[in-house]
């Protein structure tokens, strides 16, 4: 089905095709038949939300049919975490088809930033988009709900990567991800900044112009300590000089006041 989008990008048409089984489990076929349905629809930004576990030659010539027709193809870099036992158990691996060439693939992240302690291994990840409390329209009804996972971390790259063509519609699908990579937060995995993405404007090598770059490594400081001790010295001695001031217009002032009462204690009555 065709749907209007909301979220990240309100004004796309969504169109929503199954990639797994009766029982949710992603099925090679049903995700490859997916991808060439989304390619003949000449679809901008493909999402494939689930991951499977071994490569699958149908899929790949899908994926690579997608790209080339402009396709943004957005992937999950892994399953979402099994519901019983730990993740620590499962080996870290590549996932299909985020694994394929020119795909982006997504992890899921946390508000602060960090990667859920539950979430499976692996070294292929892109960047890493909202995993954790993301609004979304509700699968039933009018309503809107929280959602969280991998899944939900690929649809907001996916909203992202649609905002940033509409923004930049002369731009290719190519470049389209280069702009979401280059403009991501740094860190461990680069964590995607829509807004960034939307509005940085990019050199001809695809990285932030004008000294935009956000620098990954530490910016070394320079070492004002000689000048912060001479700071101090001269704030005491301003002090200093303020407070001798102050003792010496107190002592005129406590003058004044003892000559005016005829050099009495205070509280002593006239003697009259």
């Amino acid at each position: 089905c065709i749907r209007d989008s909301a979220g990240v990008a309100p004004g796309a048409k969504v169109l929503a095709l199954r990639g797994t089984d009766r029982r949710g489990q992603p099925d090679p076929a049903l995700v490859t038949a997916a991808v060439r349905a989304a390619t003949t629809a000449r679809a901008d930004v493909i999402a494939v939300a689930v991951a499977l576990p071994r490569k699958d030659t149908a899929l790949t010539r899908a994926v690579a049919e997608a790209r080339k027709t402009g396709a943004v193809v957005v992937a999950a870099a892994t399953p979402e975490p099994p519901p019983r036992g730990s993740a620590d158990d499962i080996p870290s691996r590549t996932y299909w088809p985020a694994g394929e060439p020119g795909v982006l693939s997504v992890a899921d992240m946390l508000p602060a930033g960090a990667r859920p302690d539950s979430a499976l291994p692996t070294g292929t990840v892109d960047l890493a988009a909202p995993g954790a409390g993301v609004v979304s329209g509700g699968p039933r009804g009018k309503g809107h709900y929280l959602g969280a996972g991998v899944a939900v971390a690929t649809a907001y790259m996916a909203g992202a990567a649609a905002a940033v063509r509409a923004a930049h519609p002369e731009e290719s699908a190519d470049a389209v991800t280069r702009r979401l990579t280059a403009t991501a937060y740094p860190a461990d995995i680069p964590q995607l900044d829509a807004y960034a993405a939307v509005t940085t404007v990019l050199g001809d090598a695809g990285t932030p112009a004008g000294g935009a770059e956000r620098a990954a490594e530490p910016v070394a400081v320079r070492d004002t300590s000689d000048t912060d001790r001479a700071t101090g010295r001269a704030v005491l001695f301003v002090l200093l000089g303020s407070a001798g001031v102050l003792s010496l217009l107190w002592a005129g002032f406590a003058l004044t006041r003892a000559r005016a009462r005829g050099w009495r204690p205070a509280g002593t009555p006239d003697e009259s």
